[in-house]
């Protein structure tokens, strides 16, 4: 679990200052639990996350995604190793995901999905400018990250 905001918010921008963007590594990277269920148009369901942890499955040298509830212990990371990452997905679960302000912490390229919850201070953020806007199911997140990945910008 994250230390206190104050604690962990030095933690998240102390790791973000120790490797600057361009020495990032290149990958979309997400930890998280399997939680989270996406409702189809034709009422089949799935997870909602579970779409990119199957990216992370067919291509790891672009994603690196893993469920931290379901599979070993191992596969958690602590929130500011998020920060050698160039690109963040930020996954919605059964309610609003509590990340988005560590994840902007890590001055990585936040991929945020679509979500109805949100905490307080994220109707402020700027879709562009804070992150990179993904649908709710990432049926878009292989375009996004391909386009980021070939932008060194």
């Amino acid at each position: 679990s994250a230390l206190p905001w104050p604690d962990q918010a030095r933690a998240m921008f102390s790791a973000s200052e120790a490797r600057g963007y361009a020495d990032r590594v290149g990958q979309a990277f997400w930890r998280g639990s399997d939680n989270g269920k996406f409702v189809r148009e034709d009422g089949s369901v799935s997870g909602k996350r579970k779409p990119l942890v199957a990216l992370a499955d067919a291509d790891p040298t672009i994603y690196n995604a893993r469920f931290t509830r379901s599979t070993s212990p191992l596969s958690h990371v602590l929130l500011q190793d998020h920060c050698q990452y160039k690109l963040l997905p930020n996954l919605a679960g059964e309610t609003y995901s509590a990340r988005t302000k560590y994840l902007l912490a890590c001055g990585s390229v936040v991929l945020q999905a679509e979500d109805p919850h949100f905490e307080f201070f994220q109707p402020l953020l700027q879709a562009g400018k804070h992150f990179v806007p993904v649908a709710a199911d990432a049926s878009d997140l292989p375009a996004r990250v391909g386009a980021l990945l070939g932008d060194p910008e």
